[in-house]
């Protein structure tokens, strides 16, 4: 097992995580993908309207998906950074979902060496 897999492994298994019971599956079962143009206004739509934490890489990316909800007249529980996420900073009372911009990012947020390539479960979001 990978170094990135080690990580993203122990982290599912804080008890933050088991205690919240979080797993990356849409409602139907499986992870929603969001590809192409516009995958951050995407995330914002679907956040606000679910009611989920967006997950973004720093807090400048948390300023600006703040901002872009209220230009696009939606309401969204400020976002929280990669950083928070992984070390488990945030409160997990009411948390259901979460929806994160740029899994590449977070990726790459947790090791020093290059990610080459990526496979990810799910399908396409209908967005």
């Amino acid at each position: 097992m990978s170094k990135a897999q080690n990580i993203l492994q122990s982290m599912m298994e804080t008890p933050e995580a088991k205690a919240l019971r979080v797993h990356m599956v849409g409602v139907d079962g499986t992870m929603k993908v969001i590809a192409g143009k516009y995958k951050t206004t995407k995330i914002i739509r679907i956040a606000a309207e679910r009611h989920g934490y967006i997950v973004c890489r720093d807090q400048r990316a948390a300023h600006d998906i703040s901002l872009m909800a209220q230009e696009m007249g939606l309401r969204i529980v400020f976002p929280i950074t990669f950083f928070n996420f992984i070390k488990g900073g945030y409160h997990g009372r009411g948390i259901k979902e979460f929806y994160i911009d740029d899994v590449g990012d977070l990726l790459a947020s947790i090791t020093s060496v290059p990610i080459y390539a990526i496979s990810l479960s799910g399908e396409p979001a209908d967005t």
